[in-house]
């Protein structure tokens, strides 16, 4: 169409453009592909190891292995909580609560890693923000009870045994026999006097 409508010169040139631009393309994606896969293979070597640590309890090598495996690519959310991990077993909360802050904004499916700050800002006594992520939790995981328990503890440290009970009561009667549950009743209880 073009060597009719214009010069067979012209024609020839888009073809050619056509081809080169293809072939660079293709030869960048080829490398980029590549590389990729270079790069996960060894941040999937060096979060295995940062695991393996965390196992044995070597909290300062299991940060180690997770600070190589965020020099690769830092937006690796199972990196930075990995990282969190290591560094809350290892009594470094401020630093903890921002991996773990950075894993949840990166990875914001993964409920476990709101579970777990979740925990620590309850630890820290952080009762409000840890309502709000062990709400993410249960929402990820209905009728969990060790969601319950955290998210009613985090709500009756807060002073309000009205709504505690009530997402109890409604969690015992789906799991009549869970201990955990009946657990955070009588704490309840106990606490109103």
């Amino acid at each position: 169409v073009l060597a009719k409508a214009y010069d067979w010169r012209f024609a020839a040139t888009a073809v050619v453009t056509v081809v080169i631009y293809g072939a660079i393309t293709f030869a960048i994606s080829d490398w980029r592909i590549a590389h990729r896969r270079a790069l996960n293979d060894a941040d999937a070597e060096a979060a295995g190891r940062a695991v393996d640590a965390l196992r044995v309890a070597d909290y300062q090598e299991g940060a180690k292995w997770a600070l190589q495996a965020l020099e690769r690519d830092e937006m690796s959310g199972f990196g930075w909580y990995l990282l969190a991990i290591a560094r809350e077993r290892a009594g470094a909360f401020a630093s903890s609560i921002q991996c773990y802050e950075k894993a949840l904004a990166l990875i914001p499916e993964h409920a476990e890693v709101a579970n777990d700050l979740g925990r620590l800002a309850f630890r820290l006594n952080m009762k409000p923000q840890a309502e709000k992520l062990f709400r993410h939790f249960l929402a990820r995981y209905p009728g969990n009870p060790d969601a319950v328990n955290n998210l009613v503890s985090a709500i009756r440290d807060q002073g309000r045994y009205e709504e505690a009970t009530e997402i109890l009561g409604e969690a015992i009667l789906k799991a009549q026999d869970n201990a955990t549950l009946w657990n955070a009743m009588g704490a309840i209880v106990a606490d109103q006097g």
